[in-house]
């Protein structure tokens, strides 16, 4: 991983952000909303037909489903991002010069993953205040050992959003279809965390999100430990999923730009 490359791509989403100010208000005023409405809602808090039943679904604290939410923000842009750069400006040639560089172009799509973490902390940390102060819900600081599970997760669901990544390249409009896979993965935010049976089971057996966060879920409200997770086997389960997941993604992704490339369709919109 080029270090320098990292700093340059969160220097250019500061930039960004400081250009558009209006933007990043609004995005960070929706994440503020979405949040304090979900939690006071299945808290049983917001007067809404069935805000009780859906506190009964959810059977978990605030302080829970404010933590799973934020694990969902916190894959969102390994989800969206590739296939942000895929289709990124098409017609100005910004994925022509960028395919055409020394760095191949999943790894500039990996050095910008890893920029958008550095970037999102501080943003999703004042988000968390303020949904804090006003719902009450408290989120604790997870343990280092929760960030194991957690760079897991990231690492997981970076795979699918590079295959999807791979699609924009030769569908290039596929917003709706990035737009289906997040929406799943909020489903999956509000689905008990140890469900094992039924599709929420199976989905949360298969996908990364789901071993990842049963675990960190654990050793930030359960106590368990990271340990416990090694000795039984669990975590190297999940690693292996997770790293199946993004070396699976990365090879769709090249394909794609390998295909895209010989019909002269990189970067069309």
């Amino acid at each position: 991983m080029n270090l320098y490359a990292v700093w340059v791509e969160i220097k250019r989403g500061l930039i960004r952000k400081a250009r558009s100010p209006v933007e990043l208000i609004t995005e960070t005023l929706t994440a503020y909303i979405f949040l304090t409405v979900a939690i006071l809602a299945a808290s049983g808090r917001v007067v809404t037909s069935g805000s009780a039943a859906s506190a009964g679904f959810l059977s978990r604290s605030a302080d829970e489903l404010l933590f799973s939410l934020v694990c969902v923000f916190f894959c969102m842009s390994a989800l969206q991002g590739i296939a942000r750069l895929a289709t990124e400006e098409p017609g100005s040639g910004i994925v022509e010069q960028l395919g055409s560089s020394q760095i191949p172009l999943w790894r500039i799509g990996l050095i910008r993953d890893v920029a958008s973490i550095v970037n999102f902390v501080p943003n999703i940390a004042i988000i968390i205040a303020a949904v804090s102060v006003t719902t009450g819900a408290r989120m604790p600081l997870p343990r280092m050992s929760a960030l194991v599970p957690l760079v897991l997760m990231r690492v997981g669901m970076l795979g699918i959003g590079y295959a999807l990544g791979g699609i924009a390249l030769l569908a290039a409009r596929i917003g709706g279809l990035v737009n289906l896979v997040s929406m799943g993965l909020f489903a999956m935010a509000f689905a008990p965390p140890d469900a094992a049976t039924g599709v929420m089971g199976f989905v949360r057996r298969v996908m990364p999100y789901g071993r990842c966060y049963h675990m960190a879920h654990e050793i930030v409200f359960g106590r368990a430990a990271i340990g416990d997770y090694v000795v039984g086997g669990a975590l190297a389960s999940a690693a292996i999923l997770a790293v199946s997941y993004f070396i699976a993604g990365v090879a769709i992704f090249n394909k794609a730009f390998a295909i895209a490339l010989d019909r002269g369709a990189l970067g069309k919109s």
